[in-house]
C-alpha cells in the first residue's frame, strides 16, 4: 500500500473518532495517531519528511513548539508537563504528517467520505437513544454519564464522547469540504445533512459558522465581493459575546439557567481576577507554566470543574483563559499568530470568506471548548490548511474565480 493511501485512511478514521481510540496510561491516542506517527518516522528515517519546509510555512507553530519547551523550566510537576505537551506534540506530528502528502491527496472526497461517515454514525447514535433509550457508550463512559448530564443525554454526538467534539469536528469538515470541491460538484444533500446533523447536536457555534458557510457557498457569486467583510464581521460576533458575557453582570446574570455559558463566564472573570491579584508583570507576560492550571484553580476554587483526581492535568470549559494563566501574554499570542496566518491564505484567493469561516471557527472554539486536548484529533482543520498552501498558485482550485463557472446544481442531490 502506498504511504499516501495510509494517510488518506488516517484522516477518513478520525470520524470514527471514540469507537478507535486506545487508553494508555495518561493519554487516549487514536488508531489514526499510530498510522501517522508510523510515516512520519518512516518519513524522518527515509530523510523524505519536509520538516524544514512546514515549518517556514508555519513560523508560528515553530516558535510557539520551542516556547512550550522552554516552559518545561517554569513547571515543578514534570511528569503533568510532559503529559499536556504530549498533546500539543502529537497535533504537531499529526498536521506535519498530512502537509508532507498534501500532493498527493484528493481532500474533496476524502472530506466528502467523512462527512458521510459522520452523519450515518450520528443519525445511529441518535436513532438508537430515541427510539430505544439506548445511549451508545465508549470510553470506558456508562449511560449514566449521558443520562445524568442534563440536555448532553438527548444530543446527536455519534462516536463522539461529546457532542461538542462530534458538532466542531463535522463543521470543520464542512468547510473544509467547501473549500477543496468545485461549486458544481458539491452535495445538496450532504450539506443539508450535515446542517441537521449540527442541529441535533445542539452546537449553537458550530452551527452558526456552518449555516454561514453553507449561504455563502450557496450563493458563491451574487454574493463575492461580499463575502469576505460578512466573514469577518461574522468571526467576531462569537468572541466580543464572550467578553461581554463576562465582564457584563448583567448580561452573565441572563445566562445562569445555561451552565455551560455561566460557568465559561465565571470562570473566565475569576481567572482574570485572580491573576491581576497574584501574578507579577513577568508571569502575566509568561504564565504560570505550561500544565499548572488545574491544580491552582481546584486549590483557589476558580473553576466548578475542579477536579482533586485530574486537577493537575486538567483543563476547563473554555481554553481561552487557561492558555493565558499557563502561558501568558506571549503564549496566547503566538496561538494567535498561527491563526493569523491561517486567515493570510484567504489573501487573493477564490475561497478566502469559507477559510476565514473555518479559521474563526478554531479561534472562537478556544473561548467556548476545552479545545486543546482535542486539537490532535482535528485532521480537517490540518488537511484544509494544507490543501490551501498545496494549491495557493493554482487556478484549477478555484471554487469563485471565473464568470462564466457553472452555479452550483441546486437540484444535484
Amino acid at each position: 500500500m502506498r504511504t499516501s493511501k495510509v494517510v488518506i485512511i488516517a484522516i477518513i478514521l478520525f470520524s470514527l473518532d471514540s469507537l478507535l481510540k486506545i487508553n494508555l496510561e495518561s493519554i487516549r491516542v487514536h488508531i489514526s495517531h499510530i498510522l501517522l506517527l508510523l510515516v512520519f518516522a518512516a518519513a524522518a528515517l527515509s530523510s523524505k519528511l519536509p520538516a524544514k519546509d512546514y515549518f517556514r510555512k508555519h513560523k508560528a507553530i515553530g516558535a510557539l513548539s520551542i516556547y512550550l519547551a522552554l516552559h518545561f523550566i517554569l513547571v515543578d510537576d514534570k511528569k503533568s508537563y510532559f503529559i499536556v505537551l504530549s498533546y500539543f506534540t502529537i497535533a504537531i506530528i499529526t498536521h506535519i504528517t498530512i502537509y508532507s502528502f498534501r500532493d498527493r491527496i484528493d481532500f474533496s472526497s476524502i472530506f466528502k467520505i467523512s462527512i458521510y461517515t459522520l452523519i450515518a454514525t450520528g443519525l445511529t447514535q441518535y436513532s438508537l437513544h430515541i427510539a430505544f433509550g439506548y445511549q451508545l457508550t465508549l470510553g470506558g463512559l456508562d449511560a449514566s454519564y449521558y443520562n445524568n448530564g442534563g440536555s448532553i443525554a438527548g444530543r446527536m454526538r455519534g462516536m463522539f464522547l461529546e457532542p461538542n467534539w462530534y458538532g466542531l469536528y463535522l463543521s470543520a469538515t464542512l468547510l473544509g469540504y467547501f473549500i477543496t470541491t468545485k461549486r458544481k460538484d458539491v452535495s445538496i444533500a450532504l450539506i443539508a445533512g450535515s446542517l441537521i446533523c449540527l442541529f441535533l447536536s445542539g452546537n449553537r457555534l458550530t452551527l452558526y459558522y456552518s449555516l454561514i458557510s453553507s449561504v455563502l457557498f450557496i450563493a458563491g457569486q451574487r454574493v463575492q465581493k461580499r463575502t469576505i467583510g460578512l466573514s469577518m464581521f461574522a468571526s467576531v460576533v462569537p468572541v466580543i459575546l464572550f467578553i461581554l458575557l463576562t465582564f457584563n453582570p448583567i448580561l452573565t446574570a441572563s445566562v445562569e439557567s445555561d451552565r455551560s455559558a455561566a460557568a465559561r463566564s465565571i470562570t473566565a472573570y475569576k481567572t482574570y481576577t485572580y491573576m491581576i491579584e497574584n501574578f507579577t508583570p513577568t508571569k502575566i507576560l509568561i504564565g504560570n507554566g505550561l500544565s499548572t492550571w488545574g491544580e491552582v484553580s481546584y486549590e483557589e476554587s476558580l473553576s466548578s470543574r475542579s477536579d482533586p483526581e485530574r486537577s493537575k492535568v486538567a483543563r476547563d470549559t473554555s481554553e481561552s483563559y487557561v492558555i493565558l494563566f499557563e502561558l501568558g501574554v506571549l503564549g496566547a499570542a503566538l496561538f494567535l499568530l498561527d491563526i493569523i496566518s491561517a486567515y493570510r491564505l484567504s489573501r487573493a484567493s477564490p475561497q478566502g470568506a469559507q477559510i476565514i469561516l473555518l479559521a474563526s471557527l478554531m479561534l472562537t472554539s478556544a473561548f467556548y471548548y476545552p479545545i486543546f486536548f482535542f486539537m490532535m484529533y482535528m485532521a480537517p482543520y490540518f488537511a484544509t490548511r494544507s490543501y490551501c498552501l498545496a494549491n495557493k498558485k493554482s487556478s484549477h482550485a478555484n471554487n469563485f474565480h471565473q464568470d462564466n463557472q457553472p452555479q452550483l446544481n441546486i437540484a444535484k442531490l
